[in-house]
């Protein structure tokens, strides 16, 4: 099986290094510096809670070709880096396209654009820092799977698909926890209206997650944040996927209390806090095509 991940910053490369970990055929497209990088150098991780260290001769491109060929092409990429890639994925022939991808948009475009049969979901529960020629990271386990599992899905919600079981196989031969959603799109509003106010929040403390976490009032601020966004996702009759995040309408000292120790850790400096301040921008235009469409 081959695989190429579209996209080399944190996230791409710790999907890539994984599976190319779990013997899969991997191949990783990158740009510029960071191609000049990973060609001279690896692709280098170093696993934040067990400081292990690898360094994984991943093949690497900077150019899709349309003759290129692919069991999956799994597209990294920040949301408002989309729109430039789908050229690229049209004139490609392999026949599957996972977006890996923010966004509270829906999935018409990137069908009509690539076709509808080629186009599945997910998004990864990982998360890491690229900085200089090295990415720190984490995968997601135990507790911290109550905000986030690496999720998959068909675009028309089918469950049962060899791709889409496959894919999950794939992924859990590479030290991942896979679930399948049949419905991706209440997923991502869900999952948006949760990094909103968490990032929102930290980002009011200038990035310090250890500050906020020992802030009742702005923790509860938080919640509240969330909350709200929520509401509207369900008033405009969508659902809250996974359910299991209904636990933002637990008793706020309850809630207080979750925040406190999760963001007052590496998780939440790694999980949290640097995605926050680094995906800053991405955050805002998540949060303004959110509420455009949750009218």
């Amino acid at each position: 099986m081959r695989i190429l991940i579209y996209g080399a910053g944190a996230v791409g490369s710790i999907i890539a290094g994984k599976l190319f970990e779990a013997g899969t055929n991997v191949t990783l497209l990158a740009r510029n510096e960071r191609y000049k990088q990973l060609s001279e150098n690896g692709l280098q991780l170093e696993n934040i809670l067990t400081y292990e260290k690898n360094i994984y001769r991943v093949k690497i491109i900077d150019v899709l070709e349309s003759e290129d060929q692919y069991d999956y092409i799994i597209v990294c990429a920040k949301y408002q880096q989309v729109d430039s890639i789908l050229p690229s994925l049209k004139k490609n022939n392999s026949t599957t396209i996972v977006f890996a991808v923010n966004t509270p948009d829906g999935y018409d475009k990137w069908a009509k654009i690539v076709g509808s049969e080629r186009v599945m979901l997910g998004f990864p529960a990982l998360a890491g820092e690229l900085t200089q020629d090295k990415v720190r990271y984490f995968v997601s386990s135990g507790v911290q799977r109550l905000f986030q599992s690496t999720t998959f899905a068909e675009l028309n919600g089918s469950t049962n698909s060899k791709r889409l079981k496959a894919l999950i196989r794939l992924f859990k031969r590479a030290g991942f926890a896979p679930v399948i959603t049949k419905d991706m799109d209440a997923w991502q509003k869900t999952h948006i209206a949760v990094i909103v106010g968490i990032s929102n929040a930290i980002n009011n403390f200038n990035g310090d997650n250890y500050a906020l976490a020992n802030s009742k009032e702005s923790l509860q601020k938080l919640v509240l944040e969330t909350r709200k966004m929520m509401r509207l996702i369900q008033k405009n009759k969508i659902a809250i996927v996974p359910s299991r995040l209904k636990f933002y309408y637990l008793p706020m000292p309850i809630l207080t209390s979750i925040f406190k120790s999760s963001l007052g850790s590496k998780i939440g400096e790694y999980g949290m806090a640097k995605y926050a301040v680094n995906g800053k921008e991405e955050i805002r235009q998540l949060e303004l095509a959110f509420y455009q469409q949750m009218k």
